[in-house]
């Protein structure tokens, strides 16, 4: 664990293993940031490991593990499986994520929620893979799937088993930020705590089944036959007599010692099967505890999970049990008890802290409960809008559907949002000068959008590039939106370039801002960009890193920095700016929560726009959020 300088052989080679590892599949990600040796050195393997979806074969790591060792796995994360483009159903570890030495099944393949505690059966190398039941008539479709699991392994000599618990503690410790190994520790101590007090029992109850073979075997040693030789001569029968007596003493002391042994024996076998008796798990996926909610309403998902039936789950919130949630969609007829529900329910808080608990109760009567704190304060808070569209240039080549979609994007606003015209700036074609989004962006935006707003800024046109050997991305280029009256033959002076963009935004006093742009800047033929003679086609989209660098920014492009954005006259629109309104329309709510995140709305596109365009269009985004940025709500 020392820091060690590396030659460029061995960065090349780790960058060159680091891809090998994306593409089966499986890659090491960033581990644990504190790892104290006195902690390590216990462990003959720590690794993060990250399994994507898409991946079927057996997917190998850097673990060698010999017979007898011990593994531990905490996972985290879920997987879409996609049977048909309109469905997506996320899928935790349980039933599909596998693990393997050497290409050889553990007979224990299946991870139960979010943890495993295995012996390795061999010795080998370990893998892991994803396994994808089809349905009938058709093969699974690896391709399709999205998300992936990330997986902490430790791997130890099965001789250190006790000392682990304590060890996990004082590095989930050391590492007190890392929510999701805190939950894994916690987990895995839980899992430690059954295993050992499984064994205690069983060792207990050979014990006794032991004492009670030597008391059986020291009864039937008694020779009751004496008595009756001992009455020929009396002083032998007196002496036998009193010694007789002695012995039925005992014998009695010791059948009162077996039955006590073989109900000491039934405890033990109750207490045995009380053991492998679980509580249900509760887990909650959203909101995190500590959030502070933008919104009044918000969104209860998780799952609730028990080895043999679920009984009841209920609601509570600050206390008081919701009985419409409570009572909508749970089992609690005589029909077979499912032993998995999953719940997503939207609550209303109230202002100040609240406390939403769900508590489960199985059919052994067993009962747990898991509860978050989240805070809501009620604020003003305004959305700002940009919506800039041209389909005439002055000096360029003409669109066909730019202004169309701009159109489409600001009766969105309006109409689904329902955000003020006079919070809207709506620039098409002419009206769309350099002066004019320059004053919109620049003066106006910075004027209007405060710390706690919302800005959105829509574009749909032309971009271009121009050669500048000072650029930063590295490709000796500089990009550029082009406002209606662009000169191609000087676009330093007449058009936008990024890097007055990223001024721009840094401008802006809103920590929530999200540009949308509907443009490209390979130069090829067919979609929303210039070519300019002699520009290479190799360009770096290190440009959108610059302008989503700062707090609170996040850009989403129409296409890769070396694609075309195309247009589609069967869509009457380009093909992004269709997706993108479709998934705002409602298609884009994957958790059904009647709000579309920016993340759920990146997912759909990323999805549909490749498939639309023959996967010769991805759409890209950079910059991120603290919490989740709500661009639209569905009714």
């Amino acid at each position: 664990m020392k820091t060690k300088v590396m030659s460029f052989s061995t960065i090349f080679f780790s960058v060159l293993m680091v891809t090998v590892f994306l593409l089966s599949g499986c890659a090491s990600t960033s581990p644990l940031k504190n790892q104290p040796q006195h902690i390590m050195q216990n462990f003959k393997y720590y690794e993060r490991i990250k399994v994507y979806a898409s991946s079927f074969s057996g997917t190998k790591t850097n673990i060698i593990v010999r017979k007898n060792d011990m593994m531990i796995f905490m996972v985290s994360g879920s997987v879409n499986f996609s049977q048909n483009k309109e469905h997506l159903m996320g899928v935790a570890p349980r039933g599909c994520l596998f693990y393997n030495i050497n290409g050889m099944s553990q007979g224990q393949t299946v991870f139960r929620w979010n943890i495993g505690i295995h012996e390795a059966k061999e010795s080998g190398r370990l893998e892991f893979s994803i396994f994808e039941s089809s349905v009938p008539g058709k093969q699974p479709n690896y391709m399709d799937n999205s998300g992936s699991f990330t997986i902490d392994v430790f791997v130890f000599e099965k001789y250190k088993e006790k000392a682990v618990p304590n060890l996990l503690n004082e590095l989930a410790l050391q590492n007190s930020e890392d929510e999701i190994f805190q939950s894994g520790v916690n987990g895995v101590n839980n899992e430690f705590k059954l295993m050992f007090a499984e064994k205690n029992t069983k060792q207990e109850i050979l014990e006794t089944k032991e004492e009670i073979q030597k008391i059986s075997e020291k009864f039937q040693s008694v020779d009751e036959a004496s008595i009756s030789s001992s009455k020929n001569n009396f002083e032998v029968m007196k002496a036998k007599l009193e010694q007789l007596t002695e012995q039925l003493k005992q014998l009695d002391e010791l059948k009162k010692e077996v039955e006590a042994k073989e109900l000491r024996e039934k405890d033990l076998l109750v207490k045995l099967e009380k053991s492998n008796q679980r509580p249900p798990i509760v887990f909650i996926g959203s909101p995190k505890s500590g959030l502070e909610a933008e919104f009044k309403n918000i969104s209860l998902y998780g799952v609730v999970e028990d080895d043999k039936a679920i009984e009841r789950v209920e609601f509570f919130v600050n206390g008081v049990l919701d009985e419409k949630i409570s009572q909508r969609g749970i089992f609690l007829s005589s029909q077979e008890k499912p032993k998995r529900i999953e719940f997503n329910e939207k609550v209303v808080l109230r202002n100040g802290k609240n406390i939403l608990l769900v508590k489960a109760m199985d059919s052994d009567g067993y009962v747990s409960e898991k509860a978050v704190a989240v805070s809501y304060t009620e604020t003003r808070k305004n959305v700002w809008a940009v919506v800039i569209g041209i389909n005439i240039y002055q000096n360029a080549r003409h669109l066909k559907y730019a202004a169309k979609d701009a159109a489409a994007f600001y009766q969105y606003l309006i109409e689904k949002i329902r955000l003020p015209k006079e919070n809207i700036s709506y620039l098409i074609n002419d009206q769309a000068s350099l002066y004019e989004i320059r004053s919109v962006l620049g003066t106006y935006l910075r004027r209007k959008a405060g710390k706690d707003d919302m800005v959105m800024i829509y574009f749909a046109g032309h971009g271009a590039t121009e050669e500048d050997s000072m650029s930063p991305d590295g490709d000796g280029l500089e990009k550029y939106i082009l406002p209606y009256d662009a000169d191609l033959k000087n676009l330093y002076a007449s058009a936008l370039p990024m890097s007055e963009i990223a001024q721009i935004f840094n401008r802006i006093y809103s920590e929530r801002l999200i540009f949308i742009a509907d443009a490209c800047y390979s130069g090829a033929s067919g979609g929303r960009t210039i070519g300019i003679r002699g520009m290479r086609a190799n360009i770096s989209d290190a440009f959108l890193n610059r302008i989503s660098k700062g707090r609170g920014r996040v850009i989403i492009t129409a296409s890769g920095a070396n694609e075309v954005s195309a247009e589609k006259d069967d869509l009457g629109h380009g093909v992004f700016t269709y997706y993108l309104l479709e998934g705002l329309k409602g298609k884009a709510d994957l958790d059904k929560d009647g709000m579309i995140t920016v993340d759920e709305i990146y997912n759909y596109v990323s999805i549909n726009v490749p498939n639309a365009t023959g996967q010769s269009q991805h759409p890209v985004k950079k910059g991120s959020v603290e919490g989740q940025l709500i661009m639209g709500v569905v009714e």
